[in-house]
């Protein structure tokens, strides 16, 4: 018996370790950060189904994107059992959603979900307690976002009249100043998601795609961080899954070994938009449009023009993924993207970019657009500064 428990004490010391190491990997910014976002999912998660008293279409879809998002982040981050336990939570919602095979019951599915807020639990008890970390110490000094962007708005409106010379130097120092407390560059806001990148390659036998990102002098609103993170995660999740290629397929076409996505920053008057593109084989158009008749999305003698295949791909509960890992196949990346853009004002769309109507596959570029209030440029005067 004393065996025993000196057995289970190890293996929970060893638990520890690998959690510690975990969290310790991660900077603790970002990592306060994750915990913030995921408490906020699973915490609607909870009360979606504590509000339900019987299965809905739409809940489920909740559900879906909620938990994706989590389990994307926590994979991104490295969190491997965390992403584990998630991607059980998915599974039964995925029962959910198929049709009769398990019934709607709260009492278990908020004991699931228990599991999931519990191990998370554990994971901030780590990084708050054993390892006296804080997110906000990470920058130094914390200031209301939302003061920050007020006053962002307020230098903005004085630049707009005349100025001699020195003030232009003051009014520049104060505006950099607060741009730089919160603000930062999308190859900065997305880093984790880019590293991550690495490991998808790996599970899927790719090569590792090349990324290049053009900031275009624009910084990114800190209060929109996170969900510019989210969105990443699953746009380059995807490029990695069904984008880009396998070596052997690269080569016998005449490609490069290794494939690149490429993402440009381009600042307009009221939005800031993001042209994401890869050099894979394209967006597979026949296999959407085969599957979206499958899953009843569509009549399978509906017309549709090839955009409009396209644009199915922000169905809900779609996907081409042949099955289902921690990786893909649930339907739920770009369902969630497209919520999480138009909560803010934002919006998605994918834009096809080559090929001839009718083409099994055709490349394309997705364009991520948000609203001027969550972005900042180098005043006029200030721009080569």
């Amino acid at each position: 018996t004393e065996i025993r428990a000196l057995e289970e004490a190890a293996k929970g010391q060893q638990r520890e370790l690998e959690l510690i190491g975990e969290v310790l990997a991660i900077d603790a910014g970002k990592f306060a950060e994750f915990l913030r976002g995921s408490k906020q999912f699973m915490a609607a998660c909870q009360q979606a189904i504590k509000n339900n008293t019987e299965k809905s279409t739409d809940v489920i879809a909740e559900l879906f994107r909620n938990m994706h998002t989590v389990k994307g982040n926590a994979r991104t981050y490295g969190l491997s059992l965390l992403t584990d336990v998630v991607h059980e939570v998915e599974t039964t919602y995925d029962l959910l959603r198929s049709g009769d095979s398990i019934d709607w019951d709260q009492e278990y599915l908020l004991n699931e979900l228990a599991q999931a807020q519990t191990l998370l639990a554990e994971y901030e008890t780590i990084f708050r307690d054993k390892l006296g970390r804080d997110g906000d110490i990470s920058k130094g000094v914390s200031l209301d976002p939302e003061r920050i962007a007020s006053w962002l708005d307020s230098i903005r409106a004085i630049t707009e009249k005349s100025m001699d010379q020195e003030v232009k130097e003051v009014v520049s120092e104060a505006y950099s100043m607060l741009v730089s407390l919160e603000s930062e560059p999308l190859s900065k806001v997305i880093a984790e998601p880019v590293q991550s990148m690495a490991s998808m390659a790996e599970q899927l036998a790719k090569p590792l795609p090349k990324v290049e990102i053009n900031d275009a002098d624009v910084l990114i609103d800190g209060r929109v961080h996170s969900m510019v993170n989210n969105i990443f995660t699953h746009v380059l999740r995807n490029a990695v899954d069904h984008g880009i290629e396998s070596a052997q397929e690269r080569s016998q076409k005449g490609k490069t070994e290794f494939g690149s996505v490429h993402i440009d920053t381009q600042a307009a008057s009221d939005f800031v938009h993001f042209k994401v593109s890869d050099d894979g084989r394209g967006i597979a158009l026949h296999k959407i449009r085969s599957m979206a008749a499958e899953k009843g999305i569509i009549d399978g003698d509906t017309i549709l023009v090839d955009q409009e295949v396209a644009n199915l791909v922000f169905h809900s509960g779609f996907s081409t993924a042949d099955q289902v890992s921690d990786l893909s196949g649930r339907g739920v990346g770009m369902d969630a993207v497209r919520q999480f853009l138009e909560s803010e004002g934002g919006s998605i769309e994918l834009r096809l970019a080559g090929g001839t109507e009718g083409d099994a596959f055709r490349a394309f570029e997705t364009v991520i657009s948000l609203p001027s209030r969550f972005y900042s440029q180098a005043l006029p005067f200030n721009k080569t500064a």
